[in-house]
């Protein structure tokens, strides 16, 4: 009978034997890659950032591990001189100026162009407006020479002194008062107080004057004793009226006054005729109202074209040119910018929409972006044409 097999006497039989070990493989250290940073200015040597090393694990045993780390810690124990006398001679400090740079020799007008969009600014004045400026510039349309408004100034303060000197009566003691006052002085303090605080009473009551001072005549022809609102926004505020509604009116001009104040500063285009003295442009955002009447003042058209029919001869009428007040021109102008407006696609829906769009359009009047400054060039142009029937009209008068 045949002996059974079994798998123990068989695993006994097998030899298990350990793998013999692998030679290590060294490879050559590999210096990190340095991270290269590119700069504006190419002229300026400007050290590379280096990352950090990572740490390197050595497969040696540990006799040769500290042989092998000798020479690498001599290494480390130089570079750091090394790196100290190359960033001090390749960065200057923040303080030094820089070398080489492309920056010193751009000129100041090269570098306005480059703030203001490649477009030189016309600066009509230096400074801001004065409030006798501002005062010309809201009732008359224009904007005079800082003289001329200091010697208005000076002339009006002058003639405010001497009105107030005539309206002042002298005093002149009668010799009741003299005797009152003498017989006071003998009195006691406690009775000479009283008198005298009877008397000042009596004074402010015969002597009483105004609170504020009276407005100067002859009266404005718009001029009433509770006008509390600006000239120009009273008027283009009741412009955009609709169906008698003015506090909606108020609160879309307040929105685009709010618009205007939180916009950046316009970018002037020295080909769009500004009205002359126009202040800078950063001086605009401070004062929305007077960014607001500067826009509408320079694009108001100074003449309008009146036709007369059949006066021309042959049933042909004729072109007049007219000059406009300050009113009219105003209205005009804002007339244009409203129908620019109701043109613009709505960009959402809501109440700040419109004062949105208008704001934008009066942005874009400051920078000669606006369709409206193509129509103030066509009237004035046909005004220029037709000039030679002033002539006529006043011949035929």
């Amino acid at each position: 009978m045949s002996t059974r097999l079994s798998l123990w006497t068989a695993c006994r039989a097998l030899v298990l034997r350990a793998r013999p070990p692998s030679a290590p493989v060294l490879k050559p250290n590999q210096p990190p890659r340095a991270i290269v940073r590119k700069y504006t200015d190419d002229a300026n040597s400007h050290p590379p950032h280096t990352s950090p090393q990572p740490i390197q694990t050595n497969p040696k045993g540990p006799a040769e591990a500290v042989q092998g780390t000798q020479p690498a810690q001599a290494d480390d124990a130089k570079e750091p001189e090394e790196v100290v006398q190359d960033t001090a001679t390749a960065s200057p400090g923040p303080g030094a100026p820089q070398q080489g740079s492309f920056i010193d020799a751009i000129d100041d007008s090269v570098l306005e162009q480059m703030m203001y969009g490649g477009s030189a600014v016309p600066r009509f004045s230096k400074q801001g407006l004065t409030p006798v400026q501002e005062e010309t510039l809201y009732n008359e349309g224009r904007i005079p020479s800082a003289d001329i408004t200091e010697d208005k100034a000076a002339e009006s303060a002058m003639a405010s002194s001497s009105d107030a000197e005539s309206l002042t009566p002298s005093y002149q003691p009668s010799i009741d008062q003299i005797l009152e006052q003498a017989f006071v002085c003998k009195l006691p303090r406690r009775a000479r107080l009283q008198v005298q605080d009877t008397v000042e009473v009596q004074d402010t009551v015969e002597t009483l004057g105004h609170k504020f001072p009276l407005p100067q005549k002859p009266f404005p022809a718009d001029f009433h004793l509770k006008k509390r609102y600006h000239p120009v926004l009273d008027q283009i505020t009741r412009l955009i009226m609709r169906d008698g509604k003015l506090s909606v009116a108020q609160r879309n001009i307040a929105l685009v006054l709010n618009h205007l104040r939180t916009s950046p500063a316009p970018k002037y285009n020295s080909s769009i005729p500004l009205l002359p003295g126009t202040p800078p442009a950063t001086h605009l955002p401070l004062n929305p109202i007077l960014y607001l009447t500067l826009a509408l003042d320079s694009v108001a058209p100074l003449i309008r074209v009146r036709h007369l029919p059949n006066a021309g001869g042959g049933g042909r009428s004729l072109e007049v040119p007219e000059p406009l007040g300050i009113r009219q021109r105003r209205r005009i102008a804002f007339k244009w910018i409203l129908s620019v407006v109701n043109k613009k696609p709505s960009r959402g829906s809501g109440r700040r929409q419109f004062p949105q769009r208008l704001a934008e359009e009066l942005i874009s009047i400051m920078e000669g972006r606006s369709g409206a400054w193509e129509k103030r060039r066509q009237v004035h142009k046909l005004g220029t044409t037709a000039r030679a029937n002033v002539n006529q009209v006043a011949r035929k008068k």
